[in-house]
């Protein structure tokens, strides 16, 4: 008995995936609209879901459905698709890449977390809220585009994300969470929009490659241990006022670190002279951006004349950038910043006689 269960074990361990389509899904057509609800978990490869089912749109992928179908690779959520229903791909071993439709406006409760070989992800332009953990421990991720319709970002979204190196927030976004990039290892940069009011208790702690952060001016309060072992922190720029600290917030980052403020800055000076544990060094505010334009009179007008100065000032990073029509605009040098006067020369002749557009922009 023994020698035949093993016999056909191994016979069912021989058995080849096959390739994914439309007849390795289950789904509820008893209303106007598809939900899938179920997956073959045999199914190997790439799986495109379809838009319709039996002339009805399909809308919903309901939870934990594409859990553990460990030979799918990539999968393609078209646009009719709306919501993603949590744990819909949870550790999902072989999938390396996910497109993800304009049509979904919800991510669900730790979706694709554990996914390790996910590679690349496209989150559609109508998400508006990524639950929590959507996608913590994607360790083999190394960038993320948030696009600018979301609004809420879950507790610990994108946690340990051990290779991801810089991501940028959109200006939807209003409040970052507890725990959202924790144990983000190699994330080097991160730009933090206007919009953001508060920042969640270790919304980036043990980011042991962080270098630098700029708080924006619209910052109330931010939240315990968020920047905790943070341990190549050494820059730390505010741009407003002092916001409320929240114990530990900067705990084991480096001693020799430096809190930098503009001039005028109000709630930075306690009695030791240090605010957050480190010293405060009070620097120039940068001049805002300006828009300078240069037309010509026709025939080939060499610009090694024009030279561009500004104020820079520590902890931001500036681009200079160049258009023709002031909608479209190309980066012609990102300067680091430093409290000094930057000069930039422009050597590009203008061989039409038209005009052409400069600006300075802060926060690259």
């Amino acid at each position: 008995m023994e020698k035949l269960a093993l016999i056909a074990l191994l016979t069912l361990l021989a058995i080849p995936l096959h390739a994914a389509d439309v007849s390795d899904l289950t789904y509820d057509a008893s209303g106007p609209t598809i939900t899938i609800t179920d997956c073959d978990k045999a199914a190997s490869g790439e799986l495109i879901t379809p838009a319709s089912i039996e002339g009805k749109p399909v809308t919903s992928i309901e939870e934990a459905i594409f859990q553990n179908c460990d030979g799918l690779t990539s999968i393609t959520i078209p646009d009719s698709v709306t919501s993603i229903g949590k744990y819909a791909f949870y550790e999902n071993a072989g999938l390396t890449s996910v497109t993800i439709g304009n049509g979904v406006t919800s991510i669900g409760e730790r979706a694709f977390a554990y996914c390790s070989r996910l590679e690349s992800i496209t989150i559609g332009n109508g998400v508006t809220s990524i639950e929590e953990q959507a996608f913590s421990e994607c360790t083999s991720l190394t960038s993320i585009t948030i696009p600018d319709s979301v609004t809420s970002i879950g507790e610990r979204a994108f946690s340990k994300y051990h290779k991801l190196t810089s991501i940028t927030i959109p200006d939807s976004v209003t409040t970052i969470g507890e725990a959202i990039f924790q144990y983000c290892f190699n994330l080097t940069s991160i730009t933090i929009p206007d919009s953001v009011t508060s920042i969640g208790k270790y919304a980036f702690s043990r980011c042991t490659s962080l270098t630098s952060i700029t708080i924006p001016d619209g910052v109330t309060s931010v939240g315990y241990g968020a920047f905790y072992m943070c341990s190549s922190l050494t820059s730390i720029t505010f741009r407003g006022n002092a916001p409320t600290l929240d114990d530990d917030v900067f705990l084991e980052a480096p001693a020799n670190a430096k809190v930098f403020i503009y001039e005028g800055a109000s709630g930075f000076s306690p009695e030791d002279g240090k605010f957050g544990g480190f010293s405060v060094v009070v620097q120039k505010k940068p001049v805002p951006p300006k828009i300078i334009s240069v037309v010509g009179a026709g025939g080939m007008i060499p610009m090694s004349s024009l030279i561009i100065t500004f104020t820079s000032g520590i902890g931001s990073n500036y681009a200079i950038e160049r258009s023709r029509d002031l909608v479209n605009w190309v980066t012609l040098l990102i300067i680091a910043g430093e409290e000094s006067s930057t000069e930039f020369t422009d050597n590009e002749p203008i061989n039409d006689g038209g005009g052409v557009f400069y600006r300075i922009r802060e926060g690259q």
